[in-house]
């Protein structure tokens, strides 16, 4: 009986020194993480990048469930992740894309926006820079249709080009449009306008050149050398314009030349 008394006052005296260390042990703890909480907040307040926005503020439209788990395990508001405060302070925004849209469309759309998130803005910019782009286009174009239609030689060249079969007096009034149109032309044009021809002289007996070649690779009789023959013909019809304008300018400024040397004397 006596042993069974000492055990027991021994397990009391035992299980009391145990609960002792367990409160100590919880006091500690508590100690512990005031000290490392207000080692953040310290830190927090004096670092000179503070957060923009709060971290997990959209919780506040929900049960907030994500910040009491970070509080559990030790975030302090304000602070930075991590166990010394030295993590991300912004939340990362959540980025709404076009829809229907690749990604690299969305990734072009990023770089046009130079940082900012709104890819919309972006988008509207873009679309208004295209369209930009193609009414620029469109006058350039213009502009080049007007140049050609005034272009002297294409105005020779559709004046001298006559029909197969055309009289004689038809083809007399058409030498005289040509004469009158080549006078109203100033020197530095035809100068211009006799460049012009040389170089389109030159890419047409290139091309005359390409289409000999490919013809010589083709047996007579194939659609392939009766297209090559087409275009061939063409070509040389082409460059027969080319020269007789390029002659109709060099027998202009000529004539200029003559009439100077002879005001001159």
């Amino acid at each position: 009986i006596f042993i069974l008394i000492y055990i027991c006052h021994t397990f009391a005296d035992v299980g009391g020194s145990s609960d002792l260390s367990d409160t100590e042990d919880n006091e500690d703890y508590v100690h512990l993480k005031d000290s490392q909480t207000e080692y953040l907040v310290e830190k927090s307040l004096t670092r000179e990048q503070q957060p923009s926005t709060k971290l997990g503020e959209w919780e506040k439209y929900t049960k907030g469930i994500g910040s009491r788990l970070m509080a559990k395990m030790g975030y302090v508001v304000g602070c930075g992740l991590g166990k010394e405060g030295d993590g991300r302070l912004d939340p990362v925004e959540a980025l709404v894309l076009p829809a229907g849209k690749s990604l690299d469309h969305c990734m072009n759309l990023k770089e046009a926006a130079g940082g900012s998130t709104d890819l919309f803005s972006a988008e509207r910019i873009q679309r208004r820079l295209a369209q930009k782009e193609l009414r620029k286009s469109q006058r350039r174009y213009a502009n080049e249709k007007k140049q050609e239609k005034h272009n002297v030689f294409n105005i020779i060249n559709k004046l001298s080009s006559g029909g197969i079969g055309e009289n004689k007096g038809h083809l007399k009034s058409k030498k005289g449009a040509v004469r009158r149109k080549l006078s109203e032309t100033s020197g530095r044009q035809l100068n211009v306008e006799r460049l012009k021809l040389e170089e389109d002289m030159r890419s047409a007996r290139r091309d005359i050149y390409i289409l000999e070649e490919s013809l010589s690779r083709h047996r007579a009789g194939t659609t392939t050398h009766d297209k090559l023959t087409a275009k061939l013909g063409a070509a040389h019809r082409q460059l027969g314009s080319l020269r007789a304008a390029d002659e109709s300018f060099a027998r202009e400024q000529n004539l200029r030349h003559t009439k100077r040397k002879m005001t001159i004397f």
